[in-house]
């Protein structure tokens, strides 16, 4: 069997209300040499009955779930596994993508370009987000159009200081072999589960590029900690939790890097910067304990 040019990976939990537009932005693409992997981490609601039946509609889905909840970091390993993919694109089920998507990727993933950045923009859902996002630039996550040369060069635009504009997973296109030939996975966790991973991805790549074209909607909604929990303890746990994790992962970036062979100089820019990420992370969140246990 011909392998497809894209996998689209799409981790589920809990998403019945918002599948519907997602998957049909998906499976609507106007490029069509494509897979569409789905794992569902142990959705409580209707989300899998939903999935399935997407799947007995389309078989360019592929359906999996996890028999308990893993958590998103397990979840997206999985999904790599299954993917057959030469390049691999991920998207939240509670965001959509432009119908041209692949469309507009396609020319460079001819030309064997190791990862593809597009545009994205910030939609705010509910009227609680449409008041925070104000005066907030939506397209505060895009960034210059241009061939970039070296893994070195994109960490040092997006993801370093002040500058800092470096997306999410679902901002990239990525060649699946990044993934495989340097042996990068997902850490078994539930938050924070990219945060080194892109670095690495980066660091790894011989040729990026960016295009203009704005191809994925990052939906804004009412689901922070506060909003879904009331209960102070719980909040402080998951707090406790996430900045834990965040620390965990910014040191695995360290390490990585410390392991490759790069000029010292940057290494050492690259390190000051996390460091001083992670005090700045750790001073947020004791901000926030103290502002709850009051």
């Amino acid at each position: 069997m011909k392998n497809v040019m894209f996998s689209i990976l799409v981790p589920v939990y809990n998403q019945e209300l918002r599948l519907d537009k997602s998957l049909n932005c998906i499976l609507n693409q106007t490029y069509s040499d494509f897979e569409v992997i789905i794992v569902d981490d142990k959705s409580t609601d209707n989300s899998l009955k939903i999935l399935t039946e997407f799947s007995k509609k389309d078989n360019r889905i592929k359906l999996y779930k996890n028999l308990v909840n893993r958590g998103v970091g397990y979840t997206r390993n999985k999904l790599l596994k299954k993917a057959s993919g030469k390049y691999i694109i991920f998207i939240d089920p509670d965001d959509f993508v432009e119908l041209d998507l692949l469309k507009n990727l396609i020319d460079y993933t001819k030309k064997d370009i190791d990862i593809i950045r597009y545009q994205n923009i910030v939609n705010p859902v509910t009227e609680n987000q449409i008041a925070v996002e104000k005066n907030k630039d939506l397209s505060r996550f895009c960034c210059k159009v241009e061939d970039i040369k070296s893994g070195i060069e994109a960490v040092k635009k997006w993801d370093m200081g002040l500058i800092y504009i470096n997306a999410e997973l679902w901002s990239y296109c990525f060649k699946k072999t990044l993934f495989t030939d340097n042996n990068i996975t997902f850490k078994n966790v539930r938050v924070h589960e990219d945060y080194s991973v892109l670095p690495m991805l980066l660091l790894s790549a011989s040729s990026i590029k960016v295009i203009s074209f704005v191809g994925y909607h990052y939906l804004q909604y009412d689901n922070s900690l506060t909003k879904i929990d009331s209960n102070k303890k719980n909040i402080i746990k998951k707090l406790t939790y996430k900045n834990k994790i965040f620390k965990k992962e910014t040191n695995r970036i360290i390490r990585y890097i410390q392991n490759m062979d790069l000029p010292k100089d940057f290494k050492d820019e690259f390190i000051l910067d996390l460091n001083e990420r992670m005090k700045d992370q750790n001073n947020k969140f004791n901000i926030k304990i103290n502002s709850l246990i009051k």
